[in-house]
């Protein structure tokens, strides 16, 4: 009978923990490819940075709009580049209060070997909706290689099987 009552506590503490997890919210940061802005989301929800924000290529100066908070003190996180062409190259990011200064591709100087990729920073800050209300998030910040396309041999693979279907439509229109 106690070994059932053990067996339930550490599933409902497990489930709690879980539960209290799922409530996270999530401020994402993310530089794709080479783009000189970045896409920014809050609970996988579009956010646009403050006018007074600075964007350029490798070089970000994001302000937080109205209602985000970073926590702490400064911070200086190192991320990885998923670039293959520039294995020692890295993310240099450094926030607090409401501002995120990004460097992108800095010569990794340390020699520690790869940076992760992404960093979850957790309780890094606080949102507040409405006055009043405040959401404690995490920050996640990645770097994300471009999307590639197709090269021209599979697109002109795919525009040539498309045009025998249609040929073999029209001709079975024609029986």
């Amino acid at each position: 009978m106690k070994y059932k009552n053990v067996c339930l506590l550490i599933a409902a503490l497990s489930m709690s923990g879980g539960a209290a997890r799922a409530q996270d919210h999530i401020l994402a940061i993310s530089e794709v490819g080479e783009s000189p802005t970045p896409v920014i989301t809050y609970d996988e929800i579009p956010v646009t940075p403050d006018p007074s924000s600075v964007l350029a290529k490798d070089r970000w100066l994001l302000v937080l709009p109205a209602g985000f908070a970073l926590l702490g003190p400064a911070t200086e996180v190192v991320l990885g580049e998923p670039e293959p062409e520039n294995p020692p190259e890295v993310n240099v990011i450094d926030f607090g209060g409401n501002t995120i200064l990004w460097n992108s591709e800095v010569v990794d100087a340390r020699g520690v070997g790869p940076s992760p990729d992404p960093i979850t920073v957790p309780s890094a800050g606080t949102f507040s909706p409405v006055p009043g209300v405040s959401q404690t998030f995490d920050l996640v910040l990645s770097d994300e290689p471009a999307p590639t396309v197709p090269d021209a041999s599979s697109t002109g693979m795919l525009f040539g099987l498309a045009l025998v279907g249609l040929c073999g439509v029209a001709r079975l229109r024609t029986v």
